[in-house]
């Protein structure tokens, strides 16, 4: 996969998560997205059925995503999609899943591969603006204690694309059916707040 990474990561960087929650907290850090069957594994995780796992933890929204190849490049359309994401607290956004005394992922054996990515996500590793946004937030990047190398970059990256590739071309196939698209929601009953 050809991808071009900034300068400063390209051969790798210091990174080890200081475990603060700060990534998972606030309505400006953003949603987390489920793709596959991650959902399953979380419901597997809780040990309730995927239908009560929808209505508790999940939301529903549109969202934006780039068209791409079938070798991952970028092409100039664009698409909105609805797309699963974890529910964020009403009060301050944070992640339905952070545990607000310890904050620690109280699914972390069975957390989505947003969340294990972290941080080598496309936009921060290609974008500088996001890459300084991310350093500025984040403790971990401060740390000497861990190194991220580049093929350890390129792989989750290549992961990535793959996971949203899949994702779209599944719904387009689908006739953008969010229901056809994971199959595991065709009997599920979606709370009011959840409009599919």
């Amino acid at each position: 996969m050809k991808e071009d990474l900034l300068p400063e990561i390209k051969n790798g960087f210091s990174f080890s998560c200081q475990k603060c929650g700060r990534c998972c907290q606030g309505y400006g850090e953003g949603f987390v997205f489920l793709y596959d069957k991650e959902l399953l594994k979380i419901a597997k995780r809780l040990k309730i059925s995927v239908q009560e796992c929808v209505t508790k933890y999940v939301d529903v929204i549109n969202t934006e995503y780039k068209i791409r190849n079938r070798k991952l490049q970028p092409t100039k359309k664009k698409i909105f999609l609805k797309s699963l994401v974890l529910k964020q607290d009403s009060k301050d956004g944070s992640c339905i899943f952070l545990n607000p005394k310890t904050h620690l992922c109280q699914i972390y054996g069975a957390r989505p591969f947003q969340c294990r990515s972290w941080p080598m996500w496309h936009p921060l590793m290609t974008d500088k603006t996001e890459l300084r946004e991310a350093q500025e937030k984040c403790s971990g990047f401060q740390s000497k204690d861990g190194f991220i190398s580049r093929s350890q970059i390129l792989n989750s990256l290549e992961a990535e694309l793959k996971i949203e590739y899949t994702f779209v071309k599944t719904m387009r196939k689908n006739g953008n059916d969010i229901r056809k698209t994971f199959k595991f929601l065709k009997n599920t009953q979606f709370t009011d707040n959840i409009a599919v």
